[in-house]
């Protein structure tokens, strides 16, 4: 049989390889009687006894349990497997407003992250992925050794240490990657750039005693005001402690500031500066800093201004521009009122980085039909792109699943299908290069690819258990060369 894998996949389905034991290798449950006779002994019942509360049946975490369970495959497909990727999250969210409650069942917490972050990397979302492995190895801080999760429980729950270790490390080169091309092709902007009507504020505290023997407390806030005078900013530097009576430490008062600032909607942004920082170059402007590293402000859920001052900031949903939004409505900048943006977007309205789009299912295409999948690219609809198609396949049966036709943007490429040169090959093998994406597709600022795998052998089993069976493809969107047209296919 074969199956065909995105990059890290391979890697990241291996944990579920326990799925599939038998349910005569589980430890059985613990009965409430057995409980009442080990309380009635005096032994009790340890809160950090994570095999008596995550395997009691009908107790507090038994919903939780089986969740998990029936998810452990069935997340990763199309439609139910984002009900269930909701669903443990919401439940994963439920069971975790308790830290005591939490210790009762630390493993399965674990495992609740561990595979909602492996369904987020099937998704093609791996900067959600990376911040919930980091999520599920903070819990496994919360075991007894902390150091990892103990075998029994490890089978039990189909998750270890060490592969949550490295999915982190293999995701965290991944991002950087990404992180270094984003930054490669920033533009170049003026230190002393200003956005006409963007409203900034700078805050600091600077609650030192006045017998403090440092002289902070006298040269910040003459720092701040020549700086904020200079560029027309808003300035808060405030002397004492800003909110005595609300019971925040003042070590951490500095959030609950810097939110009311952002909630009057007298500020676009609002910018945090320790009050034992100084400002060394006076010309350098929040403004060319906003503009170059945060353009995606109206993007990425940060606040925008809405014309009239006297209403309050608005927050944009980053998932309701330009695509589907959770709520399934989708929109465009064009419904929000960002009466400076268009300074920014003259400049650079969209990201120039590399773009990946991953369409994947678990299991075999065993349907007369196969397999149709689909995932969509947000692209800068005043550029051209190039698109690259790869994929990797283990042939465990001769032919026994295959990618009769891939295509991008309205545009068919034809099969995918690049031969491994044994079992288990994972390598990835490129399909199609340089494939110009059509401008018509670029212009709707979304371009769709979609894949359709089918059967060709009646006994196709694919499944997680062996750690193996990813189908899909991987696209990579690159800038495309003005003066050349690339038309490389392979």
């Amino acid at each position: 049989m074969r199956c065909l894998s995105v990059p890290l996949l391979t890697i990241l389905g291996a944990v579920a390889q326990s799925s599939g034991a038998d349910d005569s290798t589980k430890p059985p449950a613990v009965s409430a009687a057995f409980t009442k006779a080990r309380v009635e002994a005096g032994e009790g019942v340890p809160f950090f006894d994570e095999r008596f509360s995550c395997r009691e049946d009908g107790g507090a975490w038994s919903a939780f349990r089986e969740l998990v369970e029936y998810a452990r495959l069935r997340v990763f497909e199309g439609d139910e497997g984002e009900v269930l990727a909701r669903q443990l999250a919401f439940l994963l969210a439920d069971r975790t407003t308790n830290m005591t409650e939490v210790l009762q069942c630390n493993v399965g917490v674990i495992a609740g992250y561990h595979l909602l972050a492996r369904r987020y990397v099937a998704a093609g979302d791996n900067w959600k992925a990376y911040r919930l492995l980091q999520l599920a190895l903070i819990y496994v801080f919360t075991l007894r050794n902390a150091l990892q999760v103990p075998p029994d429980l490890a089978h039990d729950w189909a998750t270890r240490t060490d592969l949550i270790v490295e999915e982190i490390k293999v995701l965290k080169v991944r991002l950087g990657q990404e992180q270094q091309r984003r930054l490669a092709r920033l533009p170049e902007v003026s230190p002393n750039f200003r956005v006409p009507g963007l409203r900034v504020a700078v805050v600091s505290i600077c609650a030192y005693p006045e017998d403090h023997p440092l002289v902070l407390r006298v040269i910040t806030p003459e720092n701040r005001r020549l700086y904020a005078e200079k560029h027309g900013y808003g300035l808060h530097v405030h002397m004492k402690h800003p909110m005595p009576d609300t019971g925040v430490h003042i070590q951490h008062a500095k959030l609950q500031l810097v939110a009311d600032y952002l909630r009057s909607g007298e500020y676009d942004w609002v910018a945090w500066m320790d009050c034992d920082s100084i400002i060394m170059n006076l010309n350098y402007t929040l403004d060319s800093i906003i503009h170059r590293y945060a353009r995606r402000s109206a993007r990425s859920g940060g606040t925008v201004p809405s014309k009239d001052k006297g209403k309050k900031t608005k927050k944009v949903d980053v998932d309701s521009i330009g695509g589907e939004s959770e709520t399934g409505k989708g929109g465009t900048a064009d419904n929000f009122e960002v009466p400076w943006s268009a300074a920014l977007q003259e400049a650079e309205p969209l990201e120039d980085e590399v773009l990946e789009a991953f369409v994947s299912h678990v299991g075999s295409c065993n349907s007369d039909e196969g397999c149709r999948m689909s995932a969509q690219v947000r692209v800068n609809p005043r550029t051209s792109y190039a698109v690259s198609i790869r994929a990797a396949q283990i042939d465990m049966e001769s032919d026994s699943e295959r990618l009769a036709s891939v295509t991008v943007g309205g545009l068919e490429l034809g099969e995918c299908n690049p031969k491994p040169e044994s079992d288990y090959d994972c390598r990835l093998h490129s399909c199609f290069s340089g494939i110009e994406v059509p401008k018509e597709a670029i212009a709707t600022g979304i371009v769709e690819l979609q894949v359709h795998s089918v059967r060709t052998h009646s006994d196709c089993r694919c499944s997680l258990l062996h750690g193996v069976c990813y189908s899909g493809a991987v696209a990579a969107f690159e800038e495309a060369n003005a003066g050349e047209k690339m038309t490389d296919r392979q």
